[in-house]
């Protein structure tokens, strides 16, 4: 089950959307699913991302942006920018 879900004040540090994002990057891609309460942690009376969750997106291809707030048109950009890179 998804750790957001059995523990909610995990879910309330995450901006809606991220457990359900999470689960889909990993089904799109086959990358394992990324606990969505080790998202964040506290730091400085805030909250930044963890360097596990860091080093996830990293190792696996994963957008932040779209992630952490849904947006998509960093994901249209990076394409269109490969794209025609490669076309070059």
């Amino acid at each position: 089950m998804n750790a957001a879900l059995t523990n909610p004040a995990a879910a309330l540090r995450l901006p809606h959307g991220v457990p359900d994002r999470l689960a889909l990057f990993a089904e799109w891609t086959g990358a394992p699913l990324f606990p969505a309460d080790q998202v964040v942690e506290e730091c400085d009376g805030g909250q930044t991302f963890t360097i596990s969750f860091l080093r996830y997106c990293s190792d696996n291809g994963a957008s932040i942006d779209w992630l952490w707030l849904g947006d998509e048109r960093g994901l249209v950009v990076g394409f269109h920018k490969n794209t025609k890179g490669m076309s070059q």
